[in-house]
């Protein structure tokens, strides 16, 4: 099997010297941000009690505070009667969304002030550890499929696919790899590569910047190839340990090319990404759809979906089932391709 790779500026085009330069800028005064603001945390109790710390966590029953004198304390939630805190923490308020404040204390039992909010103690959440462990994090997969078809064709079809997501904050790293192949009556059919690569940096827990590449080279069909490049904002719509949805939009610079001909064209991506866990029954369910909307282009629309499911036998190796849509729209008519796969994969 024979790759064609692109020139290395091609690769790096999409990265832009701009956008890196203003993304370490923003980086280094975030930095220079948070050291300024370390500072302790003190919590007044009911029984006149006052406590100061470290904040490791709040929580709906208690509160941990890392202090001077006696390490790790839990604290009932229901004795805490206000706290402080001028420290820029990621909290999580009651209509689920993260911001990054300070907490100021008031008179009222078991209230604090929070993004000049009046809010009950026991409806803001923080947690230290799973903050550090989001800070610097790493996950994939990877996963195949293989079909032979005992008839008269003898179709033999093999999908190696891989993806991951490496975090290191403020910055995000996602790649996708996809090899297919496919043989019928003893010739090649298909034999195409995909691959993507995508760096993100976050502007706020939710918003990000993101500079985005992708390549495609079909082998059979006349070699052509097919890659993009651009950049554009994106946000997670909800965030947890067990869910997730995200938006984004990038502007990008797309390539059509075979041994014949070649042309360039702009468009717009749009992205939905969906994944939610099911712990409990070794259960994941994910989603994702990528829509191209080329400008001044006879194809107006290039639009790729899939939702699966994936069953995890251990630690490591999982099942996985996916359906995918496939679909063009050309002149206001539709050109469709589905497609159900069953794989065998392991994550880490």
């Amino acid at each position: 099997m024979v790759f064609r790779l692109l020139p290395l500026p091609k690769l790096l085009a999409p990265l832009g010297l701009f956008s890196i330069l203003l993304c370490y800028a923003a980086t280094s005064l975030a930095q220079t941000a948070t050291d300024a603001n370390l500072s302790r945390t003190e919590i007044w109790l009911k029984n006149g009690d006052k406590l100061t710390g470290r904040l490791l966590k709040i929580g709906v029953d208690k509160l941990i505070l890392k202090t001077d004198y006696a390490g790790e304390i839990e604290i009932d939630a229901e004795a805490v009667m206000t706290m402080a805190s001028k420290e820029n923490l990621p909290l999580t308020l009651p209509h689920g969304d993260t911001l990054r404040t300070t907490i100021a204390p008031r008179s009222q039992s078991g209230m604090v002030e929070v993004a000049q909010q009046l809010v009950p103690l026991r409806e803001v959440s923080f947690d230290q550890e799973a903050l550090e462990k989001a800070v610097s994090s790493f996950e994939g997969n990877i996963e195949t499929s293989l079909e032979l078809g005992r008839n008269s064709n003898r179709t033999q079809r093999l999908e190696l696919e891989t993806e991951g997501i490496w975090n290191i904050r403020p910055w995000r790293h996602e790649y996708h790899v996809e090899l297919n192949r496919l043989r019928a009556d003893h010739q090649e059919k298909e034999n195409d590569s995909k691959g993507s690569y995508a760096l993100d940096y976050y502007l706020t827990p939710k918003w990000y910047i993101r500079n985005n590449a992708y390549y495609q080279n079909d082998k059979v069909a006349n070699n052509s190839s097919y890659y993009y490049y651009g950049v554009g904002f994106g946000r997670h719509i909800w965030e947890s340990e067990v869910s997730n949805l995200e938006s984004l939009l990038t502007f990008n610079r797309l390539n059509f090319s075979t041994n014949a001909s070649e042309f360039h064209v702009n468009a717009w991506l749009w992205t939905v990404k969906f994944k939610r866990k099911f712990p409990n029954r070794n259960i994941e369910l994910f989603a994702k759809t990528e829509n191209i909307f080329p400008i001044g282009f006879p194809v107006d629309l290039l639009s790729e979906s899939e939702l699966g499911l994936r069953y995890q036998l251990n630690r490591r190796i999982y099942l996985s089932t996916k359906y995918g849509i496939k679909a063009n729209r050309a002149a206001s008519l539709w050109f469709k391709n589905h497609q159900l796969k069953f794989s065998i994969g392991a994550n880490w």
